[in-house]
């Protein structure tokens, strides 16, 4: 390893930016071996585990030079990255497809398991041409069944979803299975080899019975960093300039201040706004909450102050000549008088409301929802 690494003078970076987990590898453009490789999770700090890992690259591979050094990025989030390092981004079906055809060109199946998605990749023969082609579907809009799920639960699932995970398609064989949980989640992996093999004899595909199941479906080695190195795959056929590295102050921009900023050119007005005196000093003895647009007098605004028991001061206080009310604890009388008005309203709609339901559903039902629906009062 160490004698690969003081030769080097480029290498290509591949990264995997995933819902849980962040993998990256290292790989040399001229062999495509990975030199360097880790999995851990960014929990929900994408960029920040990014930023780790390249500074840890760097300092591996000190030698090479900056400008020598290519940075490829897939995943779900990767996409906001990869501006601010100067990276190329590549859709994790086509790099997942690109590892397994560069590694495994004799399999027939691909299943790749990610945090919160399942890619499905079935390799089969055009009729027309001869030449292999690959047949991808990806599950991302519902993560029952992917890693997160299982991650959570920890429990043995059925893989009742594989129809419908393949569109359909009878999965053929060598099945390699990908990801993260298929690696480090040994029940997972004989739950396919349960659950495949069952499908195979109800469609009737002809596989080969006298090979070991272990074989036809089968996790090989680095599984969880496939469509890291499948980037990589993918920016080796891309022009030289493509993907080269920025450094690092760009993400630590990103990191400090881009996503802030981001957000608030999306981001509409606020629910609650904290109204201050001209003093400085916060209205009353806590945070006043009010909704915005809406006054002092308001039935909204005389809830916040109900629900969160806030205290005003008197309108009328002023430093000059004080009020009759200063040191009461309790709200202004007037302020109060439109607190209890709506709260008496409340109560006649709540009056109300009983009575369309005692026409509904009669006295004994009613009386039988009492306690779910809420007293009166």
């Amino acid at each position: 390893m160490q004698n690969q690494i003081e030769g080097l003078d480029s290498l290509v970076i591949g990264i995997d930016v995933g819902s849980t987990t962040v993998k990256a590898t290292v790989v040399n453009p001229e062999t495509k071996e990975i030199l360097w490789s880790d999995y851990q999770r960014h929990h929900t700090k994408q960029a920040e585990k990014v930023l780790e890992f390249l500074i840890t690259i760097g300092n591996e591979f000190s030698q090479v030079k900056q400008e020598n050094i290519r940075v490829f990025v897939t995943g779900s989030g990767g996409g906001p990255i990869v501006e601010h390092i100067g990276a190329k981004f590549v859709q994790e079906v086509n790099a997942v497809t690109m590892a397994v055809e560069h590694l495994h060109p004799d399999v027939g199946s691909v299943i790749e398991l990610g945090g919160q998605d399942a890619k499905i990749i079935i390799f089969k023969a055009n009729q027309e041409t001869g030449d292999k082609q690959a047949l991808t579907s990806m599950n991302d809009k519902c993560a029952s069944g992917t890693g997160a799920t299982i991650d959570k639960c920890m429990i043995k699932v059925g893989m009742q979803n594989l129809s419908v995970l393949t569109r359909g398609n009878t999965l053929r064989h060598r099945v390699l299975l990908l990801g993260g949980p298929n690696t480090y989640l040994p029940f997972l992996q004989e739950c396919w080899r349960k659950r495949i093999p069952a499908t195979w004899e109800e469609r009737g595909y002809d596989y080969p019975k006298d090979v070991p199941i272990e074989e036809l479906i089968f996790v090989p080695d680095n599984s969880q960093y496939y469509a890291a190195y499948g980037a990589v795959m993918y920016g080796l056929h891309e022009p030289a300039g493509v993907g080269t590295y920025t450094g690092l102050e760009g993400l630590k921009e990103f990191i400090a201040h881009g996503r802030k900023a981001k957000l608030g050119e999306n981001a509409g007005p606020p629910l609650v706004l904290v109204q201050r005196q001209s003093s400085g000093r916060y209205q009353g003895n806590v945070k006043a909450y009010r909704r915005q647009g809406e006054g002092a007098g308001s039935r909204a605004g005389d809830y916040w102050f109900r629900r969160h028991r806030i205290r005003s001061r008197c309108p009328g206080e002023n430093a000059e000549s004080g009020c009759k009310h200063r040191g009461n604890r309790r709200p202004h009388d007037e302020r109060r008088s439109r607190i209890w008005r709506y709260r008496r309203d409340l109560r006649y709609r709540w009056s109300g409301y009983q009575g369309s339901l005692f026409k509904k559903w009669g006295y004994s039902q009613l009386q039988a929802v009492q306690p779910v629906l809420g007293g009166g009062r």
